[in-house]
């Protein structure tokens, strides 16, 4: 899978309308995706290009979906992203 491939299997992720983040499993699967997503493409927590790329994708989450995640500043969304990276 090409990055720009696996970047847009992310973002559809989580715009995906049966994407329930209420539900711990797409929890998981959304962090799963980001770390597998970080790992074969060298994204390094707490660089500029992975907080671009992590930023990128908070902007893709819907204010909808960040209340079911429980998640409301871009702050606690890169610490719960990052947290199986390091």
């Amino acid at each position: 899978m090409t990055e720009r491939s696996e970047w847009q299997f992310i973002v559809d992720y989580v715009k995906d309308s049966t994407t329930d983040f209420c539900n711990a499993t797409c929890r998981s699967q959304l962090m799963a995706l980001w770390t597998a997503c970080c790992m074969h493409n060298d994204l390094c927590v707490d660089t500029k290009m992975y907080d671009a790329t992590l930023f990128d994708l908070w902007l893709a989450v819907s204010l909808e979906r960040r209340r079911a995640l429980r998640i409301f500043r871009f702050s606690e969304f890169d610490s719960w992203m990052s947290q199986w990276l390091v």
